[in-house]
């Protein structure tokens, strides 16, 4: 989002026309006249919305300002990614300083009208509510509200309501006066915090019961800048009659914030031990739906829709869970929403689940209960489970599930292991299942499934590096302590100091090589929660104290089983890494020998782009997004062509998101340097092999090419205009090679332009030679028209 700016210092920010008819707005721009003039209206078209009303070289323009359902978020509707802003006339003061959209105009002339309302502002001027809201003025307070005063959201220059500062000064007449008058309870201040955030930071109990049962307060809002929800907030600041609060009225304990932090990592840090007491022991509320409600065990997302879509009425809230076909052992919740189905992955971290960024819980039926009671994220509360037609087997479901929902009794996480040394189980393959009709003599290679392996064809492979999403089980490691003995992979007792997980701490700079490649000295870093399972072994997110003193976010692989194999496999990703310096490219920090051994990387905040594709998927513009992080996926593997390395695994599943404009490619496991003189090379270990993203010869001859790599590229794009299908669908792996030997190729995606369609075809040509090289495909999205819109985020 865009940074805040301070007040406007435009005509008192009186530019606001109301709702008027473009051909009126065009009619005052005229009659002003001059580059650059301007006025904003109410939208007549689009209800909700507003219009910038502009001349730009020369020429009267109309664009639409897109309102967000959060308080006062707005974004001009423009070809390029245009920045998020808090008010309007936060929008309106950066286009005085920059050129609007593709045109060089700079906003200079306002039209004269009325001051923006104020609930579009971010920034207002104090007035006599506010002042007397401060001072705590009952007697004022009440007089205004009841000559019937109107600008009861009204902001002060801290972007703040009298609700706010009521909230925050711990008022309760004012408050219950304020809300009594239908004061907006969920409105942000430019901290994006609202007053349930704030009467919770500055120790208000009164107020909070306040907020809650006569305001009906969102327990779970997020503020904007830090994720906090309430309760990280009390938590945070040790007040622990608020967390008493809070969790009497249904609020999680296990929230999670931008920092994957929850309020017990930061009472801990605070070292608020009575919260501490107070969170481990809180027993969530008994579920309100049995599992036998909504339970449908394994059916596919087609016919969940077909199911919720026959709904009687198709009103919105009816859901139901069922298991994955995709994801051995994932369970996905769906739910209708305006005649539409969404669905969502149900993430495991050890005995943890979760839905994207939301709360942790230990069972899945907690979890579903949490979405019945709170919005928390979701398009509409879940209110109706829709029952299997028959009964449905709950052996399907893990066994701690049924058990530990039956009287709503769990274990904290804050008072499980969090750091002993996290496994997690290897997923085996039945011999019969496997490939292994299929033999080539040299070398000798078993042709076996995806990284999931065949049998199970419509499975999903899983990100390998830090991904959210880690579907086997593993060790729920211990939040009790944070510093990691790495040789021992045993937790101290001392407490994490001031270099302990702050979660403000910056990420790597992709120039600063001076500081990476290397021993990493244990007792420089700091490890905090579990990420996902890799290759070999688990990631850990971490905080690495640089020798400069910087703290630096981090992600820390383990290995599970230190034997001499996978060491060996370890450290060959590991050797690999240390010989790779470039923006798109996963750094490696250093490495420490253990035993066990452990590999320090950047830290990737947002996970897998395969994860982000199918969970994000209307967060993601096709012409912009995935435009860019093709162009960016070519760049990094254009620098492995030359650093003469075939990587063998690129898939999305492999690509991490550093932010919305910068992925970068992961996971080494599989690369090879290509000997001198050679321009590819034989694979002779075996193992299971990423099939469906490998090119015809790797398949029958095991010869691996930077043409190779190419290949996986036009899949690793199939994969990203479809938002994360499986690549083939459910045809096993002989049915793959069969397709690509009569030359049948994957569909064109609905949303794929037809040029990128081409692009990808190109890179499935059989003959290796008829590919393009990276260093073609680089050129293409740093050349072609089509794509100038990324060129501002394309290093």
């Amino acid at each position: 989002m865009a940074s805040s700016t301070s007040r406007s210092e435009v005509d008192d920010d009186r530019y606001f026309f109301g709702k008027i008819s473009s051909e009126e707005a065009t009619g005052i721009l005229l009659k002003e006249g001059g580059e650059g003039t301007f006025l904003v209206r109410e939208s007549s078209s689009s209800a909700g919305n507003y219009v910038l009303s502009l001349i730009a070289e020369g020429l009267p323009l109309h664009i639409l300002i897109r309102k967000y359902k959060e308080d006062a978020f707005f974004e001009l509707v423009i070809e390029d990614i245009a920045p998020l802003f808090h008010g309007l006339d936060s929008l309106i003061n950066y286009y005085c300083q920059n050129p609007v959209g593709n045109s060089t105009t700079i906003l200079n002339r306002p039209c004269m009208g009325e001051q923006l309302p104020s609930k579009v502002r971010l920034h207002g001027s104090s007035s006599l509510l506010h002042r007397s809201t401060s001072q705590g003025n009952v007697n004022i307070v009440c007089e205004l509200l009841k000559s019937g005063y109107k600008k009861l959201d009204e902001k002060n220059n801290n972007g703040q309501t009298a609700l706010h500062i009521a909230s925050m000064k711990g008022y309760a007449e004012i408050t219950k006066m304020l809300i009594q008058a239908s004061a907006i309870v969920e409105i942000r201040d430019e901290e994006g915090m609202v007053p349930l955030h704030l009467a919770c930071r500055h120790n208000r109990p009164a107020i909070v019961q306040l907020l809650l049962n006569n305001g009906r307060a969102e327990i779970q809002s997020r503020a904007t800048k830090t994720g906090n929800v309430a309760l990280h907030e009390a938590a945070e600041h040790g007040h622990v009659d608020c967390v008493r609060i809070l969790l009497s009225h249904g609020s999680p304990s296990r929230p999670r914030n931008t920092h994957i932090e929850t309020p017990a990592s930061l009472a801990r840090k605070g070292g608020h031990h009575h919260v501490l007491n107070v969170l481990g022991a809180h027993q969530p509320p008994v579920p309100r739906y049995s599992l036998r409600n909504f339970f449908h065990g394994k059916i596919n997302r087609y016919e969940a829709e077909k199911i919720l879509l026959g709904c009687p009425g198709k009103k919105s809230g009816h859901f139901m869970l069922r298991l994955s076909q995709r994801v051995q052992g994932m369970y996905v919740l769906s739910l209708l929403c305006e005649d539409k189905v969404f669905n969502y992955e149900i993430a495991k971290e050890g005995d943890l689940l979760h839905i994207d960024g939301g709360p942790v819980f230990e069972s899945v039926q907690h979890l579903i209960d949490h979405y019945v009671r709170f919005l928390d994220g979701m398009p509409c509360q879940l209110l109706y489970p829709v029952p299997p037609s028959s009964p449905c087997s709950l052996d399907l479901l893990p066994s701690q599930d049924y058990s530990r929902c039956n009287d709503g009794k769990t274990n904290s996480l804050e008072t499980s292991p969090l750091l002993s040394s996290p496994r997690c189980q290897d997923s085996k393959t039945s011999p019969s299942n496997s490939l292994s009709s299929r033999k080539v003599n040299k070398p000798d290679i078993i042709v076996t499934d995806d990284l999931i392996d065949l049998h199970s064809p419509a499975s999903r492979p899983q990100n390998s590096s830090q991904s959210s999403v880690s579907p086997l089980p593993s060790k729920v490691p211990s939040r009790d302590n944070l510093r990691l003995d790495l040789k021992s992979l045993s937790i101290s007792n001392t407490s994490v100091d001031s270099t302990a997980l702050s979660g403000n701490s910056p990420t790597m700079d992709g120039n600063r090589t001076d500081e990476i490649f290397g021993e990493i000295d244990i007792n420089r870093l700091s490890v905090g929660d579990l990420l996902g399972n890799g290759e070999f072994g688990s990631v850990l997110r971490g905080i690495w104290l640089s020798p400069s003193g910087d703290q630096i976010d981090v992600a820390i692989k383990t290995l599970h089983n230190d034997d001499k194999v996978n060491k060996k496999n370890f450290l060959k990703e590991a050797e690999v890494m240390m010989n790779l310096n470039h923006l798109y490219i996963v750094k490696l920090v250093g490495v420490c020998h253990g035993p066990p051994v452990a590999m320090v990387q950047e830290l990737m905040v947002m996970g897998s782009m395969l994860d982000y594709l199918l969970v994000h998927s209307d967060q993601i513009s096709v012409d912009f997004h995935l435009s860019l992080w093709a162009a960016q996926i070519a760049e990094g593997m254009m620098y492995l062509e030359q650093k003469h390395f075939v990587h063998r695994d690129l898939a999305a599943r492999n690509i991490l998101l550093s932010s919305l404009t910068l992925v970068k490619i992961s996971d080494f496991g599989l690369t090879r340097a290509l000997g001198v003189n050679k321009d590819y090379y034989v694979a002779s270990e075996g193992g299971k092999w990423p099939l469906k993203w490998y090119s015809p010869e790797s398949i029958n001859y095991g010869t691996f090419t930077h043409s190779s790599d190419v290949w996986s590229y036009g899949i690793t794009l199939w994969e990203m205009y479809t938002f994360g299908d499986q690549p083939y669908g459910d045809l096993s792996g002989h049915e793959v090679v069969e397709s690509l030997e009569k030359d049948e190729r994957l569909p064109q995606p609905e949303n794929c332009p037809d040029g990128v369609y081409k692009l990808m075809l190109r890179c499935w040509s059989y003959h290796p030679k008829k590919r393009p090289l990276f260093r073609e495909l680089a050129s293409i999205f740093r050349t072609k028209p089509e794509y100038v819109n990324i060129k501002p985020y394309f290093k």
